[in-house]
């Protein structure tokens, strides 16, 4: 498993969110009240970026069709996806946010 720095807690306010590319991988983290979540940036249903989408308190919509995934979980909580989101542990530490990816 390998740690990766995405930015400083500062760089992303309550309720916004930001795209990252970490290993090739485009990753989404949001920040809800304070809270950082990582997920994978791609929506599982038409490959569209989630972070162009709707964050709404713990749900993702995707710009697309509409799907939306909880960033908690990754779960499916409407359709047309029925594909769960990736997500990946946060650390938050030194003023800074860390995503840990595995190997």
């Amino acid at each position: 498993m390998a740690q990766f720095e995405l930015c400083k807690i500062d760089e992303i306010a309550t309720g916004e969110k930001k795209r990252f590319m970490v290993e090739g991988k485009a990753i989404m983290l949001a920040n809800v009240v304070g809270n950082f979540f990582a997920t994978d940036d791609t929506c599982t249903h038409a490959r569209a970026s989630l972070t162009a989408g709707c964050l709404r308190g713990y749900e993702i919509e995707c710009s697309w069709h509409g799907a939306r995934f909880d960033i908690r979980s990754g779960e499916v909580k409407v359709l047309p996806a029925v594909i769960p989101l990736k997500t990946y542990p946060v650390e938050v530490r030194d003023e800074a946010v860390f995503i840990t990816l595995k190997s």
